[in-house]
């Protein structure tokens, strides 16, 4: 089930659980974490 995650709580340390949870659960490569991530952060930051 998908949980609500207010945007204002995303921290460092939340984005390098995120971070681990692509190369580890996911078994993804760098680059396509990386991919995730800027995707995540376009996401956070548009207005």
């Amino acid at each position: 089930m998908l949980k609500i995650f207010p945007i204002n709580k995303v921290d460092v340390d939340m984005l390098r659980k995120y971070q681990h949870y692509f190369m580890t659960v996911r078994h993804n490569d760098n680059n396509t974490t990386v991919k995730y991530l800027r995707n995540l952060a376009k996401f956070l930051t548009r207005q």
